[in-house]
């Protein structure tokens, strides 16, 4: 099973993986653009074939939620259960709030500031594209079989994503 995630929604410190079923696939070389001619010309293909690889070897992925990532997942998927995780529109406020203060506690460590600096870019696009991302988000919901066999609005800031995660897969 893969769940496509909207940014600033996992983090190794809300999912604790003690059956070591989960793997997350998260980038920091994605740089959160439309325009994917701006990375390797085989990073997208590299990076959705280990996703659907480790989902197809029965492990529960977690991957980025990208235009690109959504589309290229959805589209070779075979027999995969593919989900969504993203905040409802409600939540715009809530979301970025909570994503700035994560950005804010991270370390300056030398070991950590690749993380900071990839986060950094995510919390700068939501704060730039959430509406339209999540609109488009979902617009393919609407579509369900097609795109998601589940799609999941979170509506409250209080979330478990690990419980989420957890009914997806039953």
């Amino acid at each position: 099973m893969i769940i496509l995630v909207y940014p600033g929604l996992v983090s190794g410190k809300n999912i604790k993986n003690k059956d070591k079923k989960l793997k997350a696939w998260i980038s920091s070389k994605f740089w959160w653009t439309t325009d994917i001619s701006e990375h390797n010309n085989t990073y997208l293909y590299d990076y959705c074939s280990a996703v659907l690889f480790d989902s197809e070897d029965g492990h529960t992925v977690i991957a980025e939620a990208q235009p690109q990532v959504r589309e290229y997942i959805c589209a070779n998927r075979g027999n995969e259960k593919v989900c969504i995780i993203f905040p409802s529109l409600e939540m715009k406020d809530k979301h970025i709030e909570r994503m700035k203060n994560i950005w804010e506690n991270m370390s300056d460590d030398i070991l950590t500031l690749p993380q900071k600096d990839y986060y950094y870019r995510a919390l700068k696009h939501v704060e730039e594209n959430f509406d339209y991302d999540i609109r488009a988000i979902m617009y393919e919901s609407s579509y369900n079989r097609k795109w998601y066999d589940i799609a999941y609005a979170i509506k409250d800031e209080n979330f478990d994503i690990e419980k989420i995660i957890k009914e997806m897969e039953e």
